[in-house]
C-alpha cells in the first residue's frame, strides 16, 4: 500500500527544493511502503519539485498547483490529503513536523476518523510507533488506530538519505484540482508577510546553531553575543521562549516544544537555564555546548562541554580568539 507523505519546499520556478524535513519523513516512509508526496504548490513548479524526489525514492507527486493553493488556512492541503487517502485508500499519512502540519494531521485524523500520533521518534510501521511526551522526557510506544494513522515524525530522529535503488524513471505527477472556494470552510489569509531575508542558514537544518535565552540580558547582549558568535561560526540564530518573550528577537527562531526542532552537529547555548519545553527542541543536537552563570542550570545535564561563568565575560573573548584564527 502507499504512504502520503505532504511535502514543503524552498525556492522558486525550477529553483524549487525539498525541505529537510520532508526528505526525512520521506525517507522513513519509504522504510516501511511506497511513498506518494503530496503538495500544493503554485503553478509551474512541479516538474522540477519531481526530479528532486526521485532520488528518494518517490514513486508519484500528487500536485494541486492553485493561485488560491495557500489563500486558506490549512484547509487545502486537509481536503486533498483526505481526498487521496479515500480515493485511494492509502495505508496511512506521515507528516514532517511543523507548526501548521500539526493543525493539518489534527484535521486530517478527524475527517478520515483515524488516530493520530504527534512527536513520532521512532516506527515500525503506521500503526506502532514511538513518540515522545512530557517535554521528551518519556518515550512511550504506542498503537494508532483506524484506517488511515496520521503520524507528525519530529525532525531530526531520522537521516535524509537517497534510495539505495532507485529505477531509471521519473516520479509519476498527478495533478489534481483544489475543492471549489465557494463551498470551503475556515479561515481564510487575507496577507503575508515575507520573512526578511538573511544570509544565515535555515535554523532547521544548520549544522550550527547559536541560541541565547534570558541570560544575554537584553536584545543588544542578543545581537552582540549571540549573533556575534553566529557570525563567527556561519551558523544559526535560536532562541528561548524567554528571549522571544522579553523582545530581545523575534519569535521565528524560537526553539523548543512551541517552536522549531533542531539537531545540529553543533549547539551553543548562551545564558539558557534549559528549562524542559526549550530542551525538547534540542537536545538531539550532536555536540552541545552550553555557558551560563548558574552551575545548577538543567542544561548543563545534557552538555557535552558547560562553562560556568557570565555571558559577556566570555563569548566576547571567545569571539576574538575566532576572529584572530579566522
Amino acid at each position: 500500500m502507499t504512504i502520503l507523505v505532504p511535502i514543503a519546499y524552498t525556492g522558486r520556478g525550477d529553483q524549487v527544493q525539498p525541505t529537510q524535513a520532508s526528505l526525512e519523513a520521506i525517507t522513513a516512509a519509504r522504510t516501511i511502503d511506497t511513498v506518494h508526496a503530496v503538495v500544493l504548490c503554485e503553478p509551474g513548479v512541479s516538474h522540477s519539485l519531481a526530479a528532486a524526489l526521485a532520488p528518494f525514492g518517490v514513486e508519484a507527486l500528487h500536485v494541486a498547483e492553485d493561485k488560491d493553493a495557500f489563500s486558506f488556512f490549512a484547509t487545502s492541503l486537509v481536503d486533498v490529503l483526505s481526498t487521496i487517502a479515500v480515493t485511494d485508500k492509502v495505508a496511512g499519512v506521515l507528516l514532517p513536523d511543523s507548526i501548521i502540519n500539526r493543525e493539518i494531521a489534527g484535521r486530517v485524523a478527524v475527517r478520515l476518523g483515524s488516530g493520530l500520533a504527534s512527536d513520532v521518534v521512532a516506527l515500525t510501521d503506521l500503526t506502532h510507533v514511538t513518540h515522545s511526551i512530557f517535554g521528551s522526557q518519556l518515550d512511550v510506544a504506542v498503537e494508532v488506530r483506524g484506517r488511515y494513522p496520521v503520524i507528525v515524525l519530529r525532525n531530526g530522529v531520522v537521516e535524509a538519505t537517497e534510495a539505495e535503488t532507485v529505477d531509471q524513471h521519473d516520479v509519476d505527477i498527478r495533478t489534481m484540482a483544489l475543492p471549489d472556494p465557494t463551498i470551503r470552510r475556515g479561515v481564510r489569509v487575507s496577507q503575508r508577510t515575507e520573512d526578511t531575508p538573511s544570509d544565515r542558514p535555515d535554523l532547521t537544518q544548520a549544522k550550527v546553531v547559536v541560541a541565547g535565552g534570558r541570560g544575554v540580558g537584553s536584545a543588544e547582549g542578543f545581537h552582540k553575543y549571540v549573533e556575534g558568535l553566529a557570525d563567527q561560526f556561519g551558523a544559526a540564530v535560536g532562541a528561548t521562549r524567554d528571549a522571544v518573550d522579553l523582545g530581545y528577537c523575534g519569535g521565528a527562531i524560537q526553539i523548543g516544544q512551541t517552536g522549531v526542532t533542531v539537531n545540529p552537529d553543533l549547539y551553543i547555548g548562551l545564558g539558557i537555564s534549559g528549562a524542559i519545553q526549550h530542551k525538547a527542541g534540542m537536545q538531539n543536537s550532536k555536540h552541545i555546548v552550553v555557558i551560563n552563570n548558574d552551575p545548577d542550570a538543567p542544561l548543563f545535564s545534557i552538555a557535552d562541554l558547560g562553562i560556568v561563568g557570565d555571558v559577556d565575560d566570555i563569548v566576547p573573548q571567545l569571539i576574538d580568539l575566532l576572529k584572530a584564527r579566522s
